[in-house]
């Protein structure tokens, strides 16, 4: 993401950037999907517009926000203050119908 700062505002500009914005930001990187996750949402709005102004030319990033998610065939469930539930239930349920197992 620092590449993408100092691309668009230059070095100086990008320190700024990362000290004014200093909470945790977590971004999981997984083939051509990312979770973007940061305490204050305009964070989230920034990276994803730098991104889009980088990456999506040709057509924009696709964007899914909420407590609930889905990413990767599991369910990531925020609702819980402090705790990410985890599951895969829609997954197993298709896969099972998929291959006769239940």
């Amino acid at each position: 993401m620092a590449n993408i700062v100092q691309q668009q505002q230059g070095q100086s500009k990008t320190k700024t950037y990362q000290k004014k914005y200093c909470k945790q930001c977590t971004i999981i990187w997984h083939a051509d999907d990312l979770q973007i996750s940061h305490a204050e949402k305009n964070i989230v709005e920034d990276i994803i517009r730098l991104l889009n102004e980088k990456f999506g030319k040709e057509s924009p990033l696709t964007t899914s926000r909420g407590r609930v998610l889905e990413y990767l065939d599991m369910t990531l469930d925020y609702t819980t203050k402090g705790k990410v539930k985890i599951s895969m239930y829609e997954y197993v349920g298709k896969y099972s119908r998929n291959n006769h197992l239940t």
